[in-house]
């Protein structure tokens, strides 16, 4: 990007990196505020979810999710949160995250495996 800058004897006078400085500002200001202007508002995710698809996306992952046997088997059983509407089945996003972590259990980590698996052994040793 080119500012052109006329020549008289005050520019001969005044640093040439200021104008330019100048002229950049000027140009971030109104960058500024044409991404200001421009800026649409994050759409939040509707909590009712009506497609199975999505539904075995939100309850295995996006990368993972769960097949629709399983889900449609879940939700026969009743273990799965859902509500009948119709004919239809129809989730609440909020419901299925909260049942999701309320079955996930933490994983251990490399160390604890390792110290659980010298306890057991220890105690074998010691009957």
């Amino acid at each position: 990007m080119f500012i052109f800058v006329p020549y008289n004897k005050k520019n001969m006078v005044q640093n040439p990196f200021e104008i330019i400085e100048a002229g950049l500002a000027e140009v971030k200001a109104e960058l500024s505020e044409i991404k200001a202007a421009l800026k649409i508002p994050k759409q939040e995710l509707p909590d009712r979810i009506t497609e199975i698809d999505e539904a075995c996306k939100v309850i295995g992952g996006e990368n993972t999710p769960v097949s629709r046997a399983w889900l449609y088997n879940g939700t026969s059983k009743g273990t799965v949160p859902c509500e009948h509407f119709g004919g239809r089945l129809v989730f609440s996003r909020s419901k299925l995250i909260e049942w999701r972590n309320s079955r996930t259990s933490s994983k251990l980590w490399k160390d604890d495996i390792v110290n659980n698996s010298i306890a057991a052994s220890a105690a074998k040793k010691f009957r």
